[in-house]
């Protein structure tokens, strides 16, 4: 008998709506598939080249603030400021915040041209570092909000002789210190050689 009483009882039951947390912020993670220009071909300049372009993509949980982008010249090498690269291309606009599931976002190429940022001949790199903020020297304000990738770079001399033996740079004074993201992380997460 109760059993019918329950089955044909009209009660409603209510229940309130789950609440959900607003997603963490995370790091913005730089793609490597699509950073462009390929980061498993060395880059070579000679007195021809008037710019290369530089890109990619990033995937982020941002709430809310924008990603920025900075791309240096031999990061890892101070410069006469004290700063830890020896130069920098004027950074990148700001990319609109958004989710993880939006995928990753693609970003508008900045182009360096060598004549604004001039490199000798040698072996060099350009890093590209991205981050939900930077500080007065173009540096992460937190070291554990960002990720770099690496591409090496061959500049020939005057008579087109380019250098064969290049190797990755050793880590010296930088943003973070070689112990919290270590260079050799970075440079096989961009896949520079």
């Amino acid at each position: 008998m109760m059993v019918g009483i329950a089955m044909s009882s009209s009660a409603c039951l209510v229940v309130s709506p789950p609440e959900y947390e607003q997603p963490k912020r995370t790091a913005p993670f730089l793609v490597a598939a699509e950073a462009f220009p390929n980061l498993r071909k060395t880059i070579t300049l000679d007195d021809t080249t008037g710019f290369v372009e530089f890109g990619g993509a990033v995937l982020s949980e941002d709430s809310g603030a924008p990603v920025e982008i900075a791309l240096y010249i031999d990061y890892g090498q101070p410069n006469a400021a004290g700063h830890p690269y020896k130069n920098r291309v004027y950074p990148f606009e700001p990319i609109q915040p958004g989710v993880i599931s939006d995928g990753p976002r693609s970003f508008q190429g900045k182009r360096w041209y060598l004549d604004s940022a001039p490199v000798p001949a040698g072996c060099h790199t350009i890093t590209m570092m991205a981050s939900h903020g930077f500080d007065a020297s173009v540096c992460p304000d937190d070291i554990d909000d960002s990720s770099f990738l690496v591409w090496q770079v061959v500049r020939c001399d005057s008579n087109g002789d380019c250098p064969t033996d290049c190797q990755p740079l050793e880590c010296a004074d930088q943003c973070p210190s070689c112990a919290d993201i270590g260079m050799d992380a970075g440079l096989g997460e961009g896949g520079a050689p």
